[in-house]
């Protein structure tokens, strides 16, 4: 897969529209992902993907080929995101303290019971992929990246350094304080992590909707941008896990998304304008 990539990548530096289109797909995605775990907003996340975009672009002829390509627009793509002076997570000061009151919201005017059951499966779901997105926006930037890296994105401690520009040794001890930061969240709270806990997910949907966090008309999480839904099997694999494994395996569990159309588009508008010189030689 990666291989393939290099040689699109190669193929449009060279000048190929074709390839340089593909290029944008095949990234959009990857790039939207990583921008919604670190922003926590689908509308900041789908900015920084066009922004992103744009800067790897608009920079390919600075790729000389000395690392591999995705290590190269994976550097672009997070010096953007931490670069970043506002967004809304940011602005809300997401912190263990706020999410530790969230959990335990609630609206007793709102019957969940009472909704049809393929609603009542989404909303909790929803909710609960949610929670997940907001307990990484409280860790400080470096160290949430770090986690996206290493848990979720399974990076071994050279390809993250590397990435960031830390020493493999850095990104062990981040990816540590990082880890043992969201475990201790999760150990508190999800019951999918302790059995014995209380479920919250379920009976947060109706204050979630009450406080416009989520809006049943346009599921961020497992709405249609959703292209791999989350693993049936994962609440099985569950119970054969010590509580660390259990929230790694949660996280991993995460699904893939497509950036939405309207932003593949800009990118694309704004190369055939010829606004931007895209390849330069």
């Amino acid at each position: 897969m990666n291989e393939e990539l290099e040689q699109i990548s190669e193929k449009a530096k060279q000048g190929s529209k074709k390839a340089l289109d593909e290029l944008i797909q095949r990234l959009q995605g990857r790039i939207y992902g990583l921008a919604l775990r670190m922003l926590g907003f689908a509308s900041d996340a789908e900015d920084a993907t066009q922004e992103i975009l744009i800067k790897i672009i608009t920079h390919l002829s600075d790729f000389k080929g000395e690392s591999r390509f995705t290590t190269w627009y994976y550097k672009i793509a997070i010096n953007h995101l931490l670069t970043l002076k506002q967004y809304r997570a940011k602005d809300l000061n997401v912190n263990f303290d706020m999410w530790d009151e969230l959990a335990y919201r609630r609206d007793p005017d709102f019957d969940f019971d009472g909704l049809p059951e393929p609603s009542k499966t989404l909303m909790a779901e929803e909710v609960r992929i949610g929670c997940m997105q907001g307990i990484l926006q409280c860790l400080e930037p470096k160290l949430r990246i770090t986690f996206i890296l290493g848990e979720i994105m399974e990076m071994s401690g050279e390809e993250g350094a590397d990435i960031l520009g830390i020493s493999a040794e850095s990104f062990r001890k981040r990816l540590s304080r990082g880890r043992d930061k969201v475990n201790t969240f999760m150990q508190k709270h999800c019951s999918l992590v302790i059995p014995e806990n209380e479920c919250h997910c379920s009976k947060m949907v109706g204050p979630d909707i009450r406080d416009k966090w989520i809006d049943p008309d346009n599921l961020q999480f497992v709405g249609a941008r959703c292209h791999a839904k989350i693993d049936p099997t994962v609440k099985h694999r569950l119970g054969e896990l010590n509580e660390i494994g259990r929230v790694v395996v949660l996280y991993r569990s995460y699904p893939e998304y497509s950036a939405p159309d309207a932003v593949v588009d800009i990118v694309k508008e704004m190369i055939a304008s010829e606004k931007y010189k895209i390849l330069q030689h």
